[in-house]
């Protein structure tokens, strides 16, 4: 025996027999008197041929234990949830411990347990939205407002999460003056926005306000939470200076939409704004304005001396119209930076807030002046009903510290002329609007740029995209239109009463042509909409939003058809989401007056996934 042998206390293979089994093992293990000795080689060469089967034989024991009939597809089935094409019907099974899921199979109405990956937890989201109002009309035509498919959701609450009655209000961007209320846990949602960079107003409905600039993508979700409270809060302090680290005194500042004038050493206070990304504007007299956003962390105070904004002198841009009568109306002048922005090198941010200047509008024979603008080329283009600016765009070159002046020239051009009659008379005063079908598309194609643009800086939709006019004395009215930008546009006609009404497709030679509009008498009907589930086994949670009015959540039971009461006539637009995901997107129907229109929706599988 080695040395080693003896030190690890091994005895020699010849003090054992072979082991050819267990009980010899054993024997192995202990001495003749019974008394147990040290393991030995032999021994745990047996004991590595042993153990893989105890492990094989507990194994088999522990798989066996394990076979119980599994509920999980069996559930699936019962609830009838769409996996792949059409819903799975209720399948019964041979007598086996499932016993209650046999006896829902025999009864349709009846309502199976919710299946462990389904969460009911948050409710489908239904919008609804008129796109057209008026009787049903029939066309071969594109979809009006064919372009606003991006999304914008959120909440407004307190910093302890108390949903706040409030409400989101577009200042400028394509989607202008829309506004969105919450709902009563605060929450609040659009489907149909025009995409690109907008400015909003979120109000607490406790007079609390927030400013924030969002980025709407087509087809994209953007999310926007809000949360107004002392604690969530900041406190933001800065400085205004000029280029030469002078203090600008008087400076109008807008601090996630807070006032605040800068004092003798340019120094401003805001004390409460709203944790996030908030949006900063500064006018000052003699100075370029200026934009940025600032990301705010909660409960932070910013130093006076770690924000400084420098604000560079202004250029003047004296605006003159020719070719227009005197007695017309105002042009609308808009002005656009002509090649790149102007950019804060240090922080990287677009500096001009254009949409703070636009529309301009300039009196036919009146000098107009614009101040406060950036040094720099900016690309000056006139709309005018009726008429059209030689050349469409021309660029002007702007010198801080100096007055540059330029002159917009206009001729006829096409248009599109017509005359409203309401009971048989003229229908003086009628309020005329043109609007392109998909009017974010067409201003993109009138300035010029491409689409991406619109995420290069806050653009209203554009008069060629949609216009409005007021008819004269005799009913008469007149459009300027651009058969180049879209094929077809879509004529709202409403008498000064509002009591008439006409809406009307055109296209073609009626883009240049003139046009006899009779108005019809407004009809206050409505009807009522009729939406079916087929294949869902379970009730489930439920929000109806009409025109942006929110209900409250409600529970639909088992095989029922949601019923949404007092719709008006005309085209309407469904969107259908659960928490992000969605059933369907802009699926359109009529409404038809006294009628109840059907619809289906069919939820799949995925959209009642877990929301972890």
């Amino acid at each position: 025996m080695g040395a080693l042998d003896q030190a690890f206390g091994l005895i020699p293979v010849s003090d054992c027999e072979t082991i050819r089994s267990p009980w010899s093992m054993i024997r192995c293990l202990l001495g003749p008197d019974g008394t147990q000795r040290s393991p030995s080689a032999p021994f745990m060469r047996a004991f590595l041929i042993f153990l893989p089967l105890l492990l094989l034989v507990g194994g088999l024991y522990f798989w066996v234990s394990r076979q119980t009939p599994s509920q999980g597809p069996e559930t699936a089935l019962q609830t009838g949830i769409e996996l792949e094409g059409e819903p799975v019907a209720p399948v019964a099974s041979e007598p086996t411990p499932v016993a209650p899921l046999r006896e829902l199979a025999s009864e349709p109405r009846a309502e199976a347990p919710a299946p462990d990956n389904i969460d009911l937890r948050y409710p489908l989201e239904l919008d609804l939205v008129l796109v057209q109002p008026g009787p049903k009309a029939e066309s071969a035509g594109g979809e009006f407002g064919a372009g606003a498919k991006a999304i914008l959701r959120g909440s407004v609450h307190t910093d302890d999460g108390t949903p706040l009655p409030g409400s989101v209000v577009f200042i400028a961007g394509a989607n202008k003056n829309r506004e969105l209320p919450c709902a009563s846990d605060g929450t609040f949602l659009a489907n149909d926005l025009y995409p690109g960079l907008a400015i909003v107003r979120i109000e607490s409905g406790r007079g609390q306000i927030s400013e924030r600039e969002v980025t709407l993508g087509n087809f994209g979700n953007t999310e926007l939470n809000i949360s107004f409270g002392s604690r969530s809060g900041a406190r933001v302090t800065g400085r205004v200076q000029d280029e030469f680290g002078q203090p600008i005194t008087g400076a109008r500042l807008r601090v996630d939409g807070q006032a605040a004038i800068s004092n003798e050493e340019g120094r401003f206070e805001v004390y409460q704004t709203t944790a996030g990304k908030i949006l900063i504007v500064i006018e000052a007299d003699g100075y370029a304005r200026y934009r940025e956003e600032l990301s705010i962390s909660r409960g932070t105070v910013v130093e006076p001396d770690r924000l400084v904004f420098q604000l560079e002198r202004e250029a003047t841009l004296d605006l003159e119209v020719t070719g227009i009568s005197s007695q017309s109306d105002p042009v609308q002048i808009y002005l656009f930076p002509a090649g790149g922005q102007r950019v804060n090198t240090q922080r990287g941010q677009r500096t001009f807030p254009w949409y703070t200047v636009n529309p301009i509008e300039v009196r036919p024979g009146v000098t107009t002046t614009v101040r406060n603008l950036p040094p720099g080329a900016v690309t000056v283009m006139g709309f005018q009903s009726g008429a059209i600016a030689t050349p469409l765009r021309r660029n002007v070159k702007l010198i801080g510290g100096q007055r540059t002046s330029t002159k917009v020239a206009f001729e006829p051009g096409p248009a599109l002329l017509g005359q409203a009659t309401w009971q048989g008379k003229p229908a003086a005063g009628a309020r005329v609007r043109l609007e392109a079908l998909d009017a974010s598309q067409a201003s993109m194609l009138a300035l010029g740029r491409r689409p991406s643009f619109l995420m290069e800086m806050v653009v209203d939709i554009l008069p060629p995209a949609n216009q409005s006019v007021v008819a004269d004395g005799a009913g008469r009215f007149q459009l300027t239109t651009q058969p180049d930008l879209q094929a077809e546009y879509l004529l709202f006609v409403t008498s000064a009463d509002g009591k008439g009404r006409a809406i009307q497709r055109v296209g073609g030679a009626q883009l240049n042509g003139e046009l006899a509009i009779e108005l019809l008498p407004v009809v206050d009907g409505s009807g009522s909409l009729a939406i079916d589930f087929p294949g869902v086994g379970v009730s489930f949670p439920y929000r109806v939003r009409v025109q942006g009015k929110v209900g409250e959540i409600q529970t639909l039971p088992l095989g029922d058809t949601l019923l949404v009461p007092d719709l008006p006539c005309g085209l309407w637009r469904l969107d259908a989401s659960r928490f992000q995901r969605y059933a369907t997107r802009g699926q359109r129907f009529w409404i038809e007056d006294g009628v109840q229109t059907q619809q289906t929706l069919r939820l799949d599988e995925e959209l009642w996934k877990i929301v972890r």
